[in-house]
């Protein structure tokens, strides 16, 4: 069984740096390579203000399929292997 993580599609909502969150889109936070993003609110219907509130990073990206909304580089959520990567007939697991 493959394990990937939950990506949204993209929201139809306008990224504002004006409403002065501690989280946010700020540069350095955006600066965050898209494909170490881990995604915070994989639910549908995701917004700047749910996001913030639920501590997360909010972040509008043209690149297809990467969260808006994810856990900054800090946080202790992501993804760890427990085990070493081996090949099989369907692929790696």
């Amino acid at each position: 069984e493959e394990i990937v993580p939950h990506i949204q599609p993209e929201p139809p909502v306008v990224m504002t740096e004006a409403l002065g969150h501690s989280h946010g889109s700020s540069t350095e936070q955006c600066a965050m390579p898209v494909a170490r993003r881990v995604n915070c609110h994989p639910q549908p219907g995701a917004t700047q203000q749910s996001c913030e509130a639920r501590g997360c990073t909010w972040c509008a990206t043209d690149v297809p399929n990467a969260p808006w909304c994810f856990f900054s580089e800090d946080s202790s959520y992501g993804y760890s292997l427990t085990r070493s990567m081996e090949k099989t007939a369907k692929g790696w697991r």
